[in-house]
């Protein structure tokens, strides 16, 4: 026994619309109220250290220049013996944090903006610029431009 006629085609349109969009509404307002939106936060030294181990990495972190409103640090990492030491980079995207060495070579451009704001250009496109706001920006912009101009 089957329909002649798709239930969907037999629902007034302007009744369609209001049961697609009352439902997608509905999982939004779920979503928000079960805290599944909410961003990640790196607000102190533990939890860059943490969202570092998360990522496998297994370099040391010497220092930690973590920004004021949780969104991202720069690392020093534990060279190994380098002359130079190495850095490392943290970042919030959504609910997940990303970890990896900041080589600044692939940074195209950094400056400091007028709010103080640390803002990272990379060479690859594919990657969005970071604005950072660390208490020392200027130090850790000539610091990078020096790391770039390094061949």
């Amino acid at each position: 026994m089957g329909l002649s006629l798709p239930l969907a085609l037999s629902i007034p349109m302007d009744l369609l619309l209001l049961i697609v969009v009352g439902g997608v509404g509905a999982v939004v307002v779920l979503t928000a109220l079960v805290g599944w939106s909410r961003e990640a936060l790196l607000d102190d030294d533990a939890a860059v250290r943490a969202a570092w181990a998360h990522a496998d990495r297994t370099e040391e972190i010497v220092s930690i220049a973590r920004c004021s409103r949780g969104r991202g640090a720069l690392l020093e990492l534990d060279g190994a013996g380098d002359p130079e030491p190495r850095l490392g980079l943290v970042f919030v995207l959504g609910d997940r944090t990303v970890a990896g060495p900041l080589d600044p070579r692939e940074l195209s451009r950094v400056t400091v903006e007028a709010d103080g704001a640390l803002r990272l250009r990379f060479r690859d496109p594919g990657r969005a610029p970071l604005r950072l706001h660390l208490a020392e920006g200027e130090a850790w912009s000539a610091r990078l431009r020096a790391g770039a101009a390094r061949v």
